[in-house]
């Protein structure tokens, strides 16, 4: 029988929208907020989105701070919170092993 943090925790991710990417990444030397702005209206139009990356990255960070509406965390961080408070989850391809280890 699963518990019901696991439960919850299927609920959350069955409910939100799931974005896999292969990779994410800035362009160029310096991370540019117009070019992850653009990206993030590509993968996830509408609502509150959380990028889920194996390991930080500052440049993906830096470009997403003037984003309200995106969060960047590593993967292994992630909480039940996050789940429950964002639409999309974009998910980096090399951030799934994590994030497997993580909810099993």
């Amino acid at each position: 029988m699963l518990s019901r943090c696991r439960l919850t925790v299927l609920g959350a991710i069955t409910a939100a929208a799931i974005v896999i990417l292969d990779r994410l990444e800035t362009t160029g030397p310096t991370p540019k907020t117009r070019e992850m702005a653009a990206t993030m209206a590509r993968v996830a139009p509408a609502g509150k989105v959380l990028v889920l990356l194996a390991e930080g990255d500052a440049n993906v960070q830096r470009a997403t701070n003037n984003l309200a509406h995106v969060k960047v965390l590593r993967a292994g961080y992630l909480n039940m919170r996050d789940l429950l408070d964002y639409d999309t989850l974009v998910i980096t391809q090399d951030a799934l092993p994590v994030l497997e280890g993580v909810l099993s």
